[in-house]
């Protein structure tokens, strides 16, 4: 009953026209939570840069005055100290929608100062922080349902029975498509070269080289020619988080998962995708898709059972995870 409250109060914010404009400002080529995610790393060294710069006027003057510091100014570096130690201290909430909340009420104690905003009229700034409110509201309003036992059974049952479906189904992940690429850095510590995937897979190493330069363009995967590729570190410890279904399910057909159908273009034989834009909204759309995966299958309860659970999981990954590489004689050039 919760639940449907919930999701009628829901449905009615995204009718209004504020909200709907916040939220759509706040998307990023399809994959909002990597956006959150992505921003309150932004926000974080911004943060931090700031202080180290008020921290380095307040020493300059310090020093200018060649000892005679006044008590208010040793106040204030006293103060830069202690903010800097917390700013170092600060981490991001792996969860996207956590982390929207803490930047969504940040933003609210931002437009009450008039001096930050100095360029909006008193009433702008009342109607911009009360649209930020109920995007507050609404966040905490899918928590709530996200955290619903009733919900997340729910929603984990939807996860395993496309992921059956998808490891029913003829695998549609061939060796030469930009998943299969991805898929391998993704299961790899160390970056790996052109060179080195020809020489595992066969093919051509300027074949290789173009693919790994369309991931290089998504911002997933990083790297160059000398020093190998690998992908972004959040990718690479979701994939490991996977379970060994989810990882089976992406290496044959992802698009029967929930939400998967906009990876496409990484399946495209000989790895040439519609565009870059097509290809990297695909590419951030696989971290997004093993996040909610992740989420989804997460123990409900904590405690010895709980532990026992995720280690039978992680035992059971090596053993029944089918690896990603193909015969080395089948050809993707």
């Amino acid at each position: 009953m919760r639940v449907q409250f919930l999701r009628t109060v829901l449905d009615g914010l995204r009718s209004h026209p504020t909200v709907e404009q916040l939220l759509t400002q706040a998307g990023y080529d399809g994959v909002p939570g990597q956006a959150v995610l992505d921003h309150s790393k932004a926000r974080n060294e911004a943060r931090a840069a700031q202080l180290e710069l008020r921290h380095d006027l307040l020493v300059a003057v310090a020093r200018a005055r060649k000892g005679n510091v006044d008590p208010q100014l040793m106040n204030a570096l006293m103060l830069i100290y202690f903010a800097r130690a917390r700013e170092s201290q600060r981490t991001i909430d792996p969860e996207p929608l956590n982390a929207a909340v803490r930047i969504l009420i940040e933003r609210v104690h931002s437009l009450t100062d008039p001096l930050r905003h100095e360029a909006m009229s008193p009433q702008e700034r009342a109607r911009l922080a009360a649209a930020h409110r109920v995007l507050v509201a609404a966040a905490v309003a899918v928590i709530e349902i996200v955290l619903d036992p009733a919900e997340r059974s729910a929603t984990r049952a939807e996860w395993w029975a496309a992921q059956d479906l998808a490891n029913a189904a003829p695998s549609r992940v061939r060796p030469n498509s930009l998943l299969h690429l991805l898929l391998v850095l993704a299961d790899r510590d160390e970056p790996i070269t052109a060179e080195a995937l020809q020489a595992a897979f066969t093919g051509r190493v300027a074949t290789w080289q173009r693919r790994l330069n369309l991931l290089v363009g998504t911002s997933v995967v990083t790297g160059d020619k000398v020093a190998g590729y690998t992908v972004r570190e959040d990718l690479r410890e979701l994939w490991k988080a996977a379970s060994p279904r989810m990882r089976e399910a992406m290496r044959r057909d992802p698009t029967q998962l929930p939400g998967g159908q906009p990876i496409v273009p990484l399946l495209a034989a000989g790895g040439v995708p519609a565009g870059q834009k097509e290809i990297t909204s695909a590419a951030r759309l696989v971290v997004e898709m093993l996040r909610r995966a992740n989420t989804a299958e997460r123990p409900h309860d904590d405690g010895l059972w709980a532990t026992v659970i995720r280690l039978a999981r992680r035992g059971g990954r090596s053993a029944t995870s089918r690896s990603t590489r193909q015969p080395a004689s089948t050809s993707t050039s």
